[in-house]
């Protein structure tokens, strides 16, 4: 084996390495409070089975995650050494997204990524905090997830996909602690959703900004919220 190649699986190892740290459900990123409006749509139909259960899992990562999150990640990725133009997405991100709760969610996680990350003493999360002090940046979960990710090696293309798997491994994690579906149900919901979701840069999605449209999870979190019993924050 060529020294080249020996350093090219070295680094797909330690790539591998990093996305198996940072997506563990024991990494202190404050996602295990966050359904994502999930609970508030299981909480609206108690009578979901596995189809259902898997089509409105793909229905939020479709029309929130994608034109929303996986948008910014983008964004981010394509201006990551201009934490100015960072903010404006940050910004923008803040702007268009339709559920004040979801986004008062998203904001509180973004934030707890980016105090996890500077306590681990990754400066781009530092000098990012002090931005949001400033003022100047809100802390959206997607840019915090670009600015620790990239700062850990990780490319675009990585960070888009195991934001993808973090986000539908959550979802199921909300379904078997709202005790929707057993440990395996989910598993073959995990499987079938990351074998057909598809990210592809053709898309027209890629070229507007940060958006989502999810009536139906807006309304029902917004019922939710009216609730004094909730297992999740959003």
């Amino acid at each position: 084996m060529s020294k080249a190649i020996a350093m090219d699986k070295i680094e797909l190892q330690q790539d591998l390495l990093t996305s198996l740290r940072v997506s563990d459900s024991s990494f202190p990123g404050g996602n295990f409070g966050f359904s994502n409006g999930l609970e508030a749509v299981l909480s609206a139909d108690e009578n979901l089975d596995q189809d259902s259960l898997a089509r409105t899992i793909y229905d939020l990562l479709e029309n929130r995650w994608k034109p929303s999150d996986c948008v910014a990640l983008r964004q981010c990725y394509r201006n990551i050494d201009d934490l100015s133009k960072i903010a404006q997405v940050d910004q923008e991100l803040d702007k268009t997204a339709t559920s004040s709760i979801a986004r008062a969610g998203s904001i509180e996680n973004g934030r707890a990524l980016l105090s996890t990350a500077a306590t681990l003493g990754d400066q781009p999360a530092k000098e990012y905090l002090r931005l949001i002090r400033e003022g100047q940046a809100i802390g959206h979960i997607p840019i915090a997830q670009s600015l620790y990710w990239h700062h850990n090696g990780m490319n675009e293309s990585q960070a888009i996909h195991l934001s993808l798997y973090s986000t539908t491994s959550n979802y199921c994690q909300v379904a078997i602690r709202m005790g929707v579906v057993g440990a395996m149900q989910a598993q073959r919901i995990l499987t079938k959703i990351l074998h057909d979701f598809s990210v592809t840069e053709s898309n027209d999605f890629w070229l507007s900004a940060p958006s989502s449209f999810t009536p139906y999870s807006d309304i029902a979190t917004l019922k939710l919220a009216e609730q004094d019993l909730r297992l999740f924050r959003n």
